[in-house]
């Protein structure tokens, strides 16, 4: 399986996507690969200038 974030492109759609979406399982094959990915996606939203309520939503 694979987890496609890119199609997110704003909070709202992290938002939508992680209210309607059950639990969700993947595995990354390596510490750098799983780093990469967080890294990633946190300077795609913004992650240091996000308020307190969206940097807890990226964190989920």
């Amino acid at each position: 399986m694979t987890l496609q974030t890119h199609a997110l492109q704003t909070l709202e759609q992290v938002c939508a996507f992680m209210t309607g979406a059950g639990p969700v399982s993947f595995t990354l094959t390596d510490r750098d690969s799983a780093h990469a990915w967080m890294g990633d996606t946190l300077k795609r939203f913004g992650y240091a200038r996000a308020s307190r309520a969206d940097r807890g939503l990226l964190r989920r």
